[in-house]
């Protein structure tokens, strides 16, 4: 008996998060509170400009367990990014990009306190 559409779609979905899994990460903030970050290549992570506070260094989760210290590089809020330098490498290759169009699906990744992954799926609302 051949897996539904569903069924297939689900496990893809649950592929993918454990394949981007290793490009999530949890920045600390105060009062046991985190903010995700994206991993964005060997030492560098993106998060959001605005939810982060007004510091120059934060402690971050990496995923597997592992712990860095992160300098804030640069802020910019017309895009609402801030990029941060880790102490320690990732390992990890800058993603090649993907397509989008409007209509298509989305799957966000978010972390945990513990840098384990969370997902949401969406659908493109604009691109471009």
């Amino acid at each position: 008996m051949n897996p539904s559409l569903f069924t297939q779609l689900s496990d893809s979905l649950a592929d993918e998060v454990a394949r981007m899994a290793p490009r999530v990460a949890a920045i600390g903030l105060r009062h046991g509170r985190h903010l995700t970050a994206t991993v964005w290549k060997d030492d560098l992570i993106l998060a959001s400009e605005q939810a982060l506070p007004q510091r120059d260094a934060f402690p971050v989760r990496l995923p597997g367990g592992g712990e860095a210290e992160a300098s804030v590089v640069g802020r910019d809020n017309a895009t609402n990014v801030a990029l941060l330098c880790l102490s320690a490498g990732t390992g990890l290759a800058a993603p090649e990009p993907g397509t989008l169009r409007t209509g298509g699906l989305a799957l966000a990744l978010g972390a945990r306190r513990d840098a384990a992954p969370t997902a949401c799926l969406g659908v493109v609302n604009s691109a471009g």
